[in-house]
């Protein structure tokens, strides 16, 4: 699975969450990290706003300053980089404590229907909207649960889905209607499962799942 780690230079805590999530076997993207930042190619890396103005600190109190910052070529660059990834991802995890942009990312992504969840071993100041994350946790145990039953839960809509899709396609060709028992003869050509079996099946999955949870 594609994650996107969504959190700020400052927070300590993103580095060990794009570490572990590696090691369980997911592509992470890892704003800090050389080339696009998914881990496997060379070149500059992160953006920085000291990259931009090495007083970027004193923007507060010169806000003009800071739009024109915006408009800087390596801004852009930092901009393309971290949306062409977030597009890409599967799923998007915010490491709090964090700041605006982190949390700008993290609702983008809950808006374009990505699986989300949000880790909270520590946090600046309390926030309500994170309710919109899928999953909320302080606990890093648990976030691996989650990662690994979204993996697998996954699996199952996609079979589901390819099945819907390989149904609709045999309907499609038919010339005549149809009796009842030629369309059941049509839905067990697939591992010998009808639609509703394979509903059943990931509703029964999603179950198991939830019971291996910390």
């Amino acid at each position: 699975m594609k994650i996107y780690v969504a959190s700020s230079w400052r927070c300590e805590y993103q580095p060990e969450a794009v570490r572990k999530l590696r090691a369980l076997g997911h592509e992470v993207y890892d704003f800090r990290g050389a080339g696009d930042g998914w881990g496997d190619t060379p070149g500059a890396g992160g953006f920085s706003w000291s990259e931009v103005d090495p007083n970027w600190q004193s923007w507060p109190t010169d806000v003009p300053r800071y739009l024109r910052g915006l408009n800087h070529p390596r801004a852009t660059e930092g901009f393309d980089r971290d949306m062409d990834a977030l597009i890409l991802a599967d799923a998007c995890l915010l490491v709090n404590p964090c700041g605006q942009s982190a949390h700008a990312e993290f609702g983008w992504a809950c808006g374009a229907g990505k699986l989300t969840a949000a880790w909270c071993p520590a946090i600046r100041e309390p926030d309500l909207m994170i309710k919109m994350a899928g999953f909320i946790t302080d606990e890093w145990a648990e976030i691996e649960w989650w990662s690994k039953a979204q993996q697998k839960y996954a699996r199952f809509q996609i079979a589901l889905i390819e099945r819907i899709t390989s149904l609709k396609a045999q309907v499609a060709r038919l010339s005549a209607p149809v009796s009842r028992e030629e369309v059941n003869d049509y839905e067990v050509s697939y591992e010998g499962d009808t639609v509703s079996e394979w509903f059943d099946r990931t509703i029964a999955a999603r179950a198991e799942l939830a019971k291996e949870r910390p």
